[in-house]
This record gives structure tokens, sequence and C-alpha cells, in this order.
């Protein structure tokens, strides 16, 4: 009979339904568990921040769908490829360029929970249809909601997207003055997407009882549009596939007609058309991608603190007044002496500190002191045990100074330091989250150790160096000091309260969050010892909030560029595990690369780092990973947890 459902298909176009069929039951089930999870959130009184946990699933299911591309390019689906890459790439640039590279701005704003769940509940019907209709089985319900949920979800989504991806045009300003026009293009790509999608609104055949291959007006639709049963007939009782009239439609959109029957000859003509060809071939039809228009240079420059701190700003003696801060009952801090940890195997961390450019100062048992080449008696500070951070230590200004500090609440009474190189004193004093913060006075200097060579370098116009040759041999990145460690804390206003207060310690700059109606948020400090006019490092200790305590890293200075590459390039040959780097911070431009070391502490070398003075201001800019660095490796996701 005319009408009855064809038995007889080619063993291509079985698996071809097959696939679809699973592939559309998989991008179903993987949106609808992407709303659920969002819902429930909002159904516990989540914040936006506990919300934003649903974006990696969201993101990697948009991310997952560019094989859809590749569905559109080998004829699995018969659609054009530029239409579905710009729908598919579209969406991810949404996801990547947007959610993952500026998640405080993304977390920060309701219209990403409003995006996720307008995408979900319009991808889970959508893919859901599409499994269901490629056997001509979709309810009517979910056809009706197919195809009716399009016109309020849409705009909902399209306006979440653009939102969001505005609010991302200050923090991106940050990172580079050139790519907010960048983001303004993507803005006018997302516009043009509306176009597509209006475009490709047609007369739904399921209206007047056909079935055939769906091209909807939602987004990618056309990457995987179903082949499904046309219970009409051709004349010659032949059944097809497709619809048995003309349909309205945008000319990008093709419809295919053909025999149930048709041989795997028509199917080899359909992949031909989109065969690779070999390289050989290619060699003489590559073209070289001409940009639109030229592209803006990358340039650098030192410029005054005023022009690169952010608008956002107070002087420091203001800032100290607004909260109380009595500079006469401080203690007086001079310097960063050393880091002290506690190590399980004081062997392999003697091994690694040695590769890292230090040298061992002193040896006793079951302790170790290790030097650079400035005239700190040592760096570093290790000793046998369970692993620990026994804290940095500071020098202060005198022996009063010592003893004005063992007045602070969690401090101990002042211990001799005989044993350690260059002798001296030492009170340790407990923070409010149980850091120790070690206060040193009377350790004798060394003398400094061999400078490297200042190296000139010659530029386009200035060339002054003249018969003589760049040479390096490889090895460590000799340490020259301490420059500064971090703590993740639980408690930062305590902890930033703690530290401003009782010692000289000045904030350079504050990282916030935005918090909706609540404003702004500090999340994180650099601080630097306050010397009064005297120039110092940006920042000698930083603290973060975190849901749980620990140490961060700590940091000590090489010499240069070549210096740091070449200490990089000998740490990954020796086997050790870089964390980050080498990169350049915005915030105290130094020169990063981060490693791990055997006990599993974060360590870094830097160079070039800013100085600062009282005549500094305060700055604050918005947290996030794109406030980390200016160039560089990716940062790990997990470094600032």
């Amino acid at each position: 009979m005319a009408n009855d459902r064809p038995s007889v298909r080619s063993n291509a176009g079985q698996l071809r339904i097959q696939y679809l069929t699973f592939y559309n039951a998989v991008f179903a089930s993987l949106w609808a568990a992407t709303g659920i999870t969002a819902l429930i959130f909002v159904c516990l009184g989540s914040s936006k921040a506990e919300i934003f946990q649903v974006e990696p699933l969201a993101r990697w299911t948009q991310t997952l769908t560019l094989v859809e591309i590749v569905h559109a390019a080998v004829g699995i689906v018969k659609s054009p490829v530029s239409t579905t890459a710009t729908q598919v790439l579209t969406r991810c640039i949404q996801v990547w360029m947007i959610w993952w590279c500026f998640p405080s701005s993304t977390a920060s704003s309701y219209a990403f929970l409003i995006l996720v769940l307008a995408w979900a509940t319009a991808d889970a019907i959508r893919y859901l249809y599409l499994a269901l209709n490629i056997h001509g089985k979709a309810p009517k319900s979910l056809v009706w909601l197919r195809y009716n949920m399009f016109y309020p979800l849409y705009p909902i989504g399209i306006g979440a997207e653009w939102w969001l991806m505005y609010r991302s045009v200050g923090p991106v300003g940050r990172v580079n003055a050139t790519l907010p026009y960048v983001w303004y293009f993507l803005l006018a790509l997302r516009v043009y997407d509306v176009h597509l999608y209006g475009e490709a609104e047609e007369e739904d055949p399921w209206q007047k009882g056909e079935y055939g291959i769906r091209q909807s007006c939602w987004p990618r639709d056309i990457a995987v549009s179903s082949v499904v049963y046309n219970p009409q007939s051709t004349k010659d009782g032949t059944s097809m596939i497709g619809p048995s009239r003309n349909v309205s439609a945008a000319p990008h959109i093709r419809y295919y007609q053909s025999s149930i029957t048709e041989t795997v000859a028509q199917h080899e003509f359909y992949s031909t058309q989109q065969k690779v060809m070999a390289f050989e071939d290619l060699q003489e039809k590559i073209t070289p991608n001409q940009p639109s228009r030229e592209v803006s240079p990358a340039r650098g420059a030192s410029v005054p603190q005023d022009a690169a701190i952010p608008s956002e700003r107070m002087s420091l003696r203001e800032w100290q007044a607004s909260q109380n801060i009595d500079r006469d009952a401080q203690v007086k801090i001079t310097k960063l002496s050393h880091m002290r940890y506690q190590h399980p195997n004081l062997a392999e961390i003697s091994t690694f500190l040695r590769d890292f450019g230090m040298s061992v100062a002193q040896k006793a048992e079951g302790k170790r002191w290790f030097k650079g080449y400035g005239t700190d008696q040592y760096v570093y500070y290790a000793q046998e045990g369970e692993k620990r951070f026994l804290g940095g230590a500071f020098e202060v200004e005198s022996y009063a100074e010592l003893e004005k500090a063992t007045n602070i609440p969690g401090a101990s009474a002042i211990q001799d330091m005989s044993d350690a190189p260059g002798g001296g004193h030492m009170v340790i004093i407990l923070d409010p989250s149980n850091f120790p913060i070690n206060l040193i006075y009377g350790q004798a200097p060394k003398s400094a150790g061999p400078m490297p060579s200042i190296l000139q370098t010659n530029y386009e116009i200035q060339k002054p160096r003249v018969a003589t040759f760049q040479r390096f041999s490889p090895g460590p990145a000799a340490v020259h000091k301490l420059g500064h460690y971090g703590l993740c804390v639980t408690k930062f206003p305590e902890q930033l309260a703690f530290y401003t207060r009782h010692f000289n310690f000045a904030p350079t700059d504050f990282l916030f969050v935005e918090e909706g109606g609540a404003g702004k948020k500090d999340v994180a400090a650099f601080l630097h010892i306050d010397l009064g006019a005297a120039y110092t490092d940006h920042h000698t200790f930083f603290m973060s909030s975190n849901p749980t305590a620990h140490v961060h890293h700590c940091s000590f200075e090489v010499h240069d560029f070549d210096s740091q590459n070449l200490g990089h390039e000998w740490l990954a040959k020796k086997g050790y595990k870089s964390v980050w780097g080498v990169g350049r911070h915005i915030l105290g431009s130094q020169l990063f690369d981060y490693w791990w070391d055997t006990s599993g502490n974060m360590v870094e070398h830097y160079a070039d780092g800013d100085l600062v003075s009282e005549e500094t201001p305060v700055g604050w800019g918005e947290a996030g990973h794109e406030s980390l660095a200016v160039w560089g490796p990716e940062c790990p996701k997990w470094f600032l947890d």
C-alpha cells in the first residue's frame, strides 16, 4: 500500500538513523540534566555564586555540539557547513570567551541562570523531538512545545547572552585596550545569528500531517535535522524521504528528496562532495587567510602609576584613616627575610631547592637553611617532620619593636636563634586563622654573592650592544631574595584588620566581586611594607578569600627574563611539575613562573616587579582569572582555590 512504512533501507541509511537517534537522545538528556541541576540550586535558595556551579556541565554540553559541524561537513545531515558553524561557534564563544574567561562578571549576574534555563529548556525539548521524529513517533504535545516554546525562549536567551557579553566588556578592556572592539563585533555577530534564525522559519509540515526533514529556527537545528518517513507517496508508489511539497524557507536551507531505497552509490555521491583531499593535492590550493582590516600590534610601555592604577582608587593615608589605623601603634617591619616550612623528606626538598636556584647555607640534624646570592643569611628554612607551613619571617626595625610584638594576642616570648646562620632573636605570632607570622631582629647580614651581568639589549633603533654576543649556560635560575608569600583565608576582613593594624602592612591593590544589591565585596589584598617615602616591592604579602584556609605560594626573585626561562627549562628537564608560567602579571607586573615542590607546596620565580611608596594610591579591580596575567599560558581553573 502507498501509505505503508517502507521496509527496505540501505545499510548506510539505517546506521545514519540509528546514530542520529542516539545522538539526539544523549543531548536531550544532557540539557535536561543541566536545567534540572540549575532549578535544584534555585529551589534550595542558592546564591548566584553557588548557581554558577552548573557552568562546567552547561559549557561542556554546548562544546560537544561542535560535532554538528562535522555532521554537516561529511553529509550525515544535509545542511550548509557555514551556517551550522556560525550557529554552533557563536554559542561556544559565549561559554568559553565569556563564561570561562570572565567567571566573575558571569557568576555575579542572574542573566547566567536565565540563559542556562532558556538553553536547557529549548534544547531538551528540541533534541527529544528530533530523536522521536526521526521515527515519526513525536507526540503532538511535544510537537507543540517544539514549535511554540521558541517564541518566548529565544528572545529571553539571546537577551541574556547579550547582557553577559556586554558585562564582560569592562573586564576585557583591563586586559587589553583593543579587546572591547572585538567584543562589540561578537555582539554584532549575534545580531546576524538572529537574522539567520528568523530566516530559517518555514511552514510546518506537521500542520498538514506530513513528516519530513524539519529545519528549525532555533539555533543549530540545521546541524541535527532528522530524516523521517513520509506517509504520503509519489505517484509511482515509492515512498519518499523529505517534504512532499515545496516549503517556504531561507535560500541557505536546502531540502533533499530521495527514494527510501536509495542505493549505496547515492550515499557515496554525498560523501564525495565533502571528501578530504590529500595534503599533496592541497599544496597549490592553500590561500593565506587575509584579515578584513589591519590588526593592532601588541605593545608594552612603562607607564606612570597614576595611569596604570584603576580609576577606583584612594590615597593610602586616606584609606588608613578610614580604617582608624594608628600607625604609631604598629610594629615596624623593614623587610621580608625568609620562609619556614616543615617537610616529610628533607633530602628531597633539599634537592628541589638546589634545582630551584638556592644553595645550602647551613645544615643541622633535621634542619636545613638555604640562601640566595643577596645579603640575607638565608631565604628558606626547612625542618623535617609532617608537612606543615611555619610562616614567613619579617625583620623588624629594632629590638624594641620585637618587644612590642610580644604584646600582640597570640604572640610567643622572644626566642633565641643562635643555631641559625647570622643568629638573632624571633617572636612567633598566630594570626586569626592560626597561621604563624615570624618577626626577627639582630640577624647579622652576609656579603652578597656575585651579581649576574645586566645584559644590554638591542632594539630597533637603539643598539648599544656592539661586537658583543649574548651567550648563556644552562642551569637553575639563581635566587636573589624572598619577595612575597600569600595565604588563602576564610576570615578575610579579620585577617586584613589584623595585619594592617598590628604591623605596617599597607594595601597596594584590592580585588572585589559584585554582590548584586549588596555592592562590592573585597576578596583579595596585595600588601606592601609601608616605608613612607622609600620605595618597596608592590606586595610582600597577599591574602585572598577562600572556603578553606591554607598557604597559597611563596615567591623568590631571580635576575631577569632569560634567567627565568633558563630556570624553567632546567626544572622541566629534571622532571618537576609546572603549575603556571612563564607569563607576566598585571598587578605587580612581575614575570612569573610557578612550580610544585616535592611536598606539594607552590613556589614561584619572579623578576621585574613594580615598586611603590606612600604616594602610590590604593587601587580596586574586579577579581577573576583575567586580572592575573596580561600574557602567558592559560591560568589553571583551580589556581585561586
